[in-house]
């Protein structure tokens, strides 16, 4: 794990961590409890985001960075792409680029049927918990968290064990978790051989192993972008929670034993208003949630750990760009080339979900960033 990060060298987590520069804001926390975990060398969070800190600035990153919205991208020039960016200010600029990479994330959050979007969003009934604000500021709250994967447990977590010394967390402030699955423990979401890039194969081939694995091979050797899309959907793995955060010291298990979470595996199958008492005469709007088991809770706010759309990321903009450069017509995701670039001028590249017809079912974590970023400086340096 300490090989999965933002910089470029194979090393540069472990060599930060040997580095004055990296130790200077975790140093007493390294100490206390070192930088790597004993499984998988999994950096501390801390740690990590001063390394992510550190990367912005050696690259100045945030030099070259402009905050806004891209509404059009024009790929019919064969010298450069064009670029249309709405700026926050509301003012619009063209950029010419000789080369784009569309890095766009994911589809966005997911909600369920019952949720009206509108109106529990607005009042404060319900939030996803991927959509960016912070839901759990203020007073404490009884909370229903819906999902079975790591996000959910983190969260529960957090709010089911903040007050460590409480035997029992009060009912005005019950953690429920809602899953329709029991928690699935797994360290990855996809197997590790679809994380490993050229470079690992090589130094893999010279020291007598395989090289690039099975699975790789195999993708890479398939044509039939179907059968790509039904492997890419075999081999992921969602919805799961490492065994650190579910057994580990502290862990989720141990919480819901000892009562301050609440787990139901059940669905919410329909949901109601009502009014509940708050003491001194004074009542408060609350969501009452019927569960497919039969049980019913009462809880002032609901958050979601549902996950992303399964749409292609970038909206309209993927829309439009569609009608000009391939897509599979079994999903509608872009056909690129070995080196993840889209359409006839080879000057429009692409990464995480967009390049998984290409790179796999790791295309969307950090090491399918890392995978994409090799493929992508190939083309440009031909190694």
């Amino acid at each position: 794990m300490s090989g999965y990060h933002l910089d470029i060298p194979d090393d540069a987590l472990r060599k930060f961590s040997n580095d004055n520069s990296g130790r200077n804001k975790t140093r007493e926390t390294n100490k206390r409890r070192g930088t790597f975990s004993k499984d998988y060398e999994r950096p501390q969070l801390d740690f990590f985001n001063d390394h992510c800190d550190h990367v912005v600035s050696k690259y100045h990153l945030d030099q070259i960075h402009t905050k806004g919205k891209v509404k059009k991208i024009d790929p019919s020039n064969d010298r450069f792409v064009a670029v249309q960016v709405e700026k926050l200010d509301g003012g619009v600029e063209w950029y010419h680029a000789a080369n784009v990479v569309l890095a766009l994330g994911n589809d966005l959050p997911r909600y369920p049927a019952w949720v009206d979007v509108d109106y529990d969003v607005q009042h404060g009934f319900v939030r996803h918990l991927l959509d960016g604000n912070d839901f759990c500021k203020g007073s404490p709250q009884s909370t229903a968290i819906v999902g079975g994967g790591i996000t959910v447990a983190h969260k529960s977590l957090e709010l089911g064990c903040g007050n460590a010394g409480e035997d029992m967390p009060s009912k005005s402030r019950a953690v429920h978790v809602i899953s329709r699955h029991p928690f699935k423990e797994q360290q990855f979401d996809t197997h590790q051989e679809w994380m490993m890039d050229q470079a690992a194969a090589k130094r893999s081939i010279d020291g007598g192993g395989a090289g690039l694995p099975d699975r790789q091979v195999k993708f890479q050797d398939c044509s039939d972008y179907e059968i790509r899309r039904k492997t890419i959907a075999r081999e992921r793995i969602p919805g799961t929670v490492t065994t650190a955060v579910f057994r580990g010291k502290g862990g989720l298990k141990y919480a819901i034993e000892e009562g301050r979470v609440q787990f139901h595996q059940s669905e919410i199958v329909a949901k109601a208003y009502v009014d509940a008492q708050e003491g001194e005469g004074l009542s408060r709007q609350k969501l009452q949630l019927k569960l497919s088991n039969g049980e019913s809770i009462t809880v002032d706010r609901v958050l979601l750990g549902t996950g992303f759309g399964t749409k292609i990321p970038g909206g309209m903009l993927m829309e439009e760009l569609s009608k000009e450069l391939p897509t599979s017509e079994y999903c509608g995701f872009p056909i690129v080339d070995k080196n993840l670039r889209w359409g006839r001028n080879g000057r429009i590249f692409v990464s995480g979900a967009l390049a998984e017809l290409e790179v796999g079912p790791s295309a969307r974590n950090i090491a399918g960033a890392r995978l994409a970023a090799e493929r992508i400086v190939e083309a440009f340096t031909g190694s």
